[in-house]
């Protein structure tokens, strides 16, 4: 939910651009859905809030200087995928919007470097039909369900959706229906090490305009930190236009917004809600994360871009046995 914003007014003006941002014909753009290239890096980039900044959040931060340069690095990372926990552009419905988009991934897109996708509330933005078919028409990966899951190497990982205003209280029994069966298939097989859960909106986090998802902690984080289930290990959103790190029953969280969307300050003050791992400003940088599995452990690395100066580091890491 949104604190600081007026978010009705925001979906009003949003409506308003349907006349101007609707379909148009085009060579359809099609990012690879599938897992190949044996001799890249056995890497993974989990990336968020890809969006730019819309013209009726004018008092927000712009990136679009630093956007194109964000996923130009992922290209250059070569890694095996991509996951994307949602809000890839700013109105969903928009074909000039998923131009950007395209326009930005290039380099992706010409290496064939896989993208999986989860649907963010971005996703959802102008006419939901129209939103829809931009996006599954683009990330094959996700063969047009809202929720799915696939394997990579030893690692198995469950894609939600997150959105519950947005779905049936029909659509929303079947989706965690699923996710148990899912949870316990992947549980069960022994080749399979760790499970890694995403969707876009975050059980946990200290940003200053968005909340922590009820619904997520109550449908999600309850199944994932269940006893039964030993080999769940990560847990990855986006939403929160920053970086966040959080341990709860001893399985991590993982905020990774820094994509290119506005970014959101997080409260560092003792007041906050969260004891957050990563110890850094309110104000954190714009980045995207490594996952590369190390023999029994995972390692996470977060990296980031100085807006200023364009120079890369690694902000943070850490480790999951």
């Amino acid at each position: 939910m949104e604190k600081t914003c007026n978010y009705q007014l925001i979906v009003l003006c949003c409506l308003l651009l349907v006349s101007c941002s609707g379909s148009t014909t085009t060579t359809p753009v099609v990012y690879s859905g599938t897992i190949a290239h044996p001799d890249r890096p056995q890497s993974i980039v989990l990336i968020g809030d890809t969006q730019a900044t819309g013209w009726v959040e004018f008092w927000r931060e712009s990136n679009d200087d630093v956007r194109k340069a964000i996923l130009d690095k992922v290209a250059e990372e070569n890694p095996a995928l991509i996951l994307h926990v949602g809000d890839v552009v700013f109105y969903g419905s928009g074909s000039s919007h998923w131009e950007e988009f395209d326009n930005n991934a290039q380099e992706i897109r010409k290496r064939g470097i896989p993208i999986f996708p989860v649907l963010g509330n971005h996703e959802y933005f102008g006419n939901n039909a129209t939103a829809q078919a931009y996006f599954f028409s683009r990330f094959p990966a996700a063969d047009h369900q809202q929720w799915y899951s696939f394997r990579f190497d030893s690692l198995g990982f469950i894609l939600l959706n997150s959105n519950f205003s947005e779905l049936t209280d029909d659509e929303i029994h079947s989706q965690n229906a699923w996710y148990s069966r899912e949870l316990a298939k992947l549980q069960a097989d022994s080749s399979v090490s760790a499970i890694i859960t995403a969707c876009h909106h975050p059980p946990f986090t200290n940003s200053t305009v968005v909340d922590g998802d009820a619904d997520v902690q109550s449908y999600f984080v309850s199944e994932f930190t269940d006893n039964r289930y030993t080999k769940t290990k990560l847990f990855v959103t986006g939403h929160c236009h920053s970086y966040e790190h959080f341990v709860h029953n001893g399985r991590h969280f993982l905020v990774t917004g820094g994509g290119g969307g506005p970014r959101q300050e997080v409260d560092t003050t003792q007041a906050h809600k969260y004891r957050d791992l990563y110890i850094g400003a309110p104000i954190r940088p714009l980045h995207f994360c490594t996952l590369t599995r190390e023999g029994s452990e995972l390692l996470i690395q977060m990296k980031c871009v100085d807006k200023g100066t364009g120079n890369w580091t690694v902000g943070d890491t850490f480790r999951i046995q």
